[in-house]
């Protein structure tokens, strides 16, 4: 296992991991000596780790019958990451070769998932993953591993047959060995074309909003007779990602740089910088960090640094009253100052949840004047639930009563786009509905001084506003 480079407060940890058949060595260009985690080493805002894992091609090459599959592979992988910390300081960047794209992928898998927080943390920290040449759809050398072992098995069969000849009686000895362990190993096998499991796990990574790809594919002949990894089982199919060309790379020198002036090298190291730039500039610490300090200073000195919730113990409700304290000192500070609309946005982005919770605060304070109008709205339709309404389908009242508590929730939740779409939602049934009980008769459903149309007139209002309000924010979409 190879140890991390000992650097202090980096900003970023860059992991790399090798593909099928290879080691550690595998960044290792033989010729020149040029090591690529090594030379990254050498930027003090970056921790380095080159994970080693057993990833043979052929069944010979698992002497020490640990073949498994690149799910196991992908758990070994998760808990080296947990046993070296990897993520809980600093966010990830993966540079994956060939397999090691399909393990990094797999760990991203199972850490979303996991009920283990330090898993999670893996999963939300992962800011970027860089491909080389990894096969997303399977690779069509994996499918000549395949057959290889196949049919040197056959050529074993017929040769110990009663059809066999003499030379093949000769060579039975020597076939059998070969045929009962040249077979493709499990990964291997898992790597051929159109594997439903690599599907499957593809499928998922597209579904993952918070993290970069890049890809790089190769472009040279590996050995001079195959592309192992073409350019269309490169593409991972994720959106606004656009496979570049390693230009006079084959799939196994495509992770092994001559030295810093190579053109792959420079690339790669620029996609880092840029992201150590973006952490540098603000992602590195909660955007709140000052007031969090200021306003915990106080009686929790101890947890004037917490960026998250989590950081705070839970034991003898610490945790709540930090968040009491919290809550009270944002509400008056965003009653006597605005933050900026930068502040907002960095915010929106954080991933650091005291900025999520500060940023609900202030959207509070922002739209005040329709939050009370629409609170205003739910406390005089709630009074009127009670009302008979003869068996008939629910008043206008009642129904933008379930409207309104849905639009109060989702605003809490910070969903900017998801407000945005609800309440247009929102409007247009409560429109339906209403001009279907005045057809009916059943405008007036609540009382004889058409209270109901104030009321619902007042809530569209308040729906104007929101949306005037959403509209000035970064919407993720």
């Amino acid at each position: 296992m190879a140890a991390p480079s000992n650097r202090v407060a980096p900003h970023l940890d860059v992991v790399f991991v090798h593909g099928l058949g290879s080691d550690p060595n595998g960044w290792l260009n033989e010729k020149t000596g040029f090591n690529w985690p090594d030379a990254l080493k050498e930027d003090k805002h970056l921790r380095v780790l080159n994970r080693a894992y057993h990833a043979p091609m052929f069944n010979f090459q698992d002497t020490n019958a640990v073949n498994a599959e690149f799910q196991s592979a992908a758990q070994g992988f998760l808990a080296y990451l947990r046993n070296n910390n990897v993520g809980a300081n600093q966010p990830i960047v993966f540079v994956a070769h060939s397999l090691g794209g399909i393990i990094v992928k797999e760990a991203l898998r199972i850490a979303e998932a996991s009920d283990d927080k330090d898993d999670n943390l893996i999963f939300r920290n992962t800011e970027r993953v860089i491909f080389l040449a990894t096969p997303h759809a399977g690779a069509a050398i994996a499918n000549a591993a395949a057959y290889v072992g196949s049919s040197v098995r056959f050529l074993g069969a017929l040769a110990t047959s009663p059809l066999g000849t003499a030379l093949g009686f000769i060579l039975q000895p020597v076939i059998g060995i070969i045929a009962s362990r040249a077979g493709a190993s499990k990964l291997t096998l898992q790597l051929t074309r159109g594997d439903a499991e690599l599907l499957a796990l593809n499928r998922w990574y597209r579904t993952v909003g918070h993290i970069e790809t890049d890809v790089f594919y190769e472009t040279e002949l590996t050995y001079g007779c195959v592309h192992v990894v073409d350019p269309l089982s490169a593409d991972p199919g994720v959106h606004g990602c656009v496979p570049r060309r390693a230009e006079q790379k084959d799939h196994m020198t495509i992770s092994k740089p001559k030295g810093v002036e190579d053109q792959l090298f420079i690339d790669v190291r620029a996609i880092i910088e840029r992201v150590r730039m973006r952490v540098g500039m603000g992602k590195h610490h909660p955007v709140f960090q000052k007031e969090i300090r200021e306003f915990l200073s106080e009686d929790y000195a101890s947890y004037v640094d917490a960026g998250n919730f989590k950081d705070i113990p839970a034991a003898n409700d610490v945790r709540k009253h930090v968040e009491e304290r919290l809550r009270q000192k944002f509400r008056d500070l965003f009653k006597r100052q605005t933050i900026t609309p930068e502040q907002e946005r960095r915010a929106a982005e954080s991933r650091f949840d005291i900025d999520k919770f500060a940023l609900s605060l202030w959207l509070e304070t922002k739209v005040a004047g329709e939050f009370k109008t629409l609170r205003t709205f739910i406390e005089k339709a709630e009074s009127s639930l009670n009302t008979d309404s003869g068996g008939k389908e629910p008043p206008t009242a009642i129904l933008l009563y379930r409207a309104a508590r849905t639009l109060d929730r989702v605003l809490l939740e910070l969903n900017y786009t998801s407000l945005e779409q609800l309440l247009k939602k929102a409007h247009g049934s409560a429109m339906q509905r209403y001009q279907k009980d005045k057809e009916s008769g059943l405008d007036n459903g609540f009382d004889a001084n058409c209270a109901t149309q104030k009321e619902l007139h007042k809530l569209m209002l308040a729906a104007g506003g929101f949306q005037n309000v959403i509209s000035t924010l970064p919407a993720t979409r």
